[in-house]
């Protein structure tokens, strides 16, 4: 039993770049920041107890248990064994403190987590030692983002600041595309000069307009991971539910397919596949080399977005592409 809860705390935090700090029979302490920071390590800490947790709570029984994580962010004193210093004392307090199978994060973390994920509203907390009460709240799941600049900054009014420019040769490329004549428009630079806000400021420019929009997230941790901004962007436009069993998700996916243009039962099956549902019953037998319905898929992608540009105009938004599969 110790020996499953170690290798699901050190495989979560591994994958999604922490550092194993201490391993002890009952608790690990994981650092992320350190010894590589990322703009997001925050986020990366959460995930990988949720991840902790859905791995725990997959365990057979008799080796059935339960686990408590406390996360807290700020300046500590690190080194590959340890780190000294106040989030690892509130990290460890919160553990303590937190219901079975669940996660508490300090306010120094959840002013860090956007909208990214479902947080319950903050609460005092005591923790043993401490001289004053702490501000916590529980994290209950994921939440689907558009973007990361969207989830970082959906509370957040900002203001696009010189790029007017740019801005209106979005704008001519879009009338273009209204016309008939399909446009690419590429933004690329250092990062933190306003790429993302230059992209939200054009589609709020364009929010009273009739056309379909659709978003493709991609992701520094889904490097290797297949098609994972399409499917990322299906499972939400169909609104799977993470309860939802492989039934009730092929009826969704069906109804949202047909519901935007005419979709084949071929062109289904190939959906269901790519988005990892078990076969429809009247799935046609596809007895193809795993190229062949790489390629297929793509097509039916492809005819997809056609069929619906024909209807309407579409807008297909591709974020931080350098870090597409």
């Amino acid at each position: 039993m110790i020996r499953a809860f170690q290798d699901a705390a050190i495989s979560a935090t591994i994958q999604m770049g922490g550092t194993v700090a201490t391993v002890a029979p009952d608790q690990v302490l994981a650092l992320f920041g350190y010894p590589e920071a990322h703009e997001d390590d925050a986020e990366r800490a959460v995930d990988a107890g949720l991840d902790v947790i859905a791995q725990i709570s997959a365990l057979s029984p008799p080796r059935s248990f339960q686990v408590r994580l406390g996360i807290a962010s700020g300046l500590a004193l690190a080194t590959e064994a340890q780190a000294i210093g106040e989030p690892s004392f509130v990290a460890i307090g919160l553990c303590d403190l937190a219901s079975p199978n669940s996660i508490l994060v300090a306010a120094s973390t959840r002013r860090l987590l956007g909208s990214r994920f479902v947080c319950e509203n903050a609460s005092q907390y005591v923790l043993t030692g401490a001289s004053e009460p702490l501000n916590a709240c529980r994290v209950t799941g994921r939440r689907y983002v558009a973007s990361r600049f969207r989830g970082k900054h959906s509370k957040t009014a900002l203001r696009l600041i010189g790029r007017d420019q740019e801005l209106r040769q979005l704008l001519a490329l879009w009338k273009r595309a209204k016309a008939g004549e399909g446009q690419v428009a590429l933004i690329c630079g250092e990062a933190g000069i306003g790429k993302s806000h230059l992209c939200e400021s054009f589609l709020q420019c364009l929010r009273k307009k009739s056309y379909a929009t659709f978003r493709y997230q991609c992701s520094e941790r889904h490097l290797h991971s297949p098609f994972y901004p399409v499917i990322n962007q299906l499972e939400h436009a169909m609104g799977f539910e993470q309860t939802d069993g492989p039934e009730l998700k092929l009826k969704k996916l069906e109804a949202g397919l047909r519901h935007a243009v005419e979709t084949s039962q071929e062109e289904l099956a190939l959906y269901a596949r790519l988005l990892s549902i078990s076969k429809p019953k009247n799935d046609p037998s596809f007895d193809v080399t795993p190229q062949r319905q790489k390629d297929l898929t793509i097509s039916a992608l492809c005819r997809r977005l056609q069929r619906l540009a024909a209807k309407r105009p579409v807008i297909i938004v591709l974020a931080d592409a350098h870090w597409i599969d």
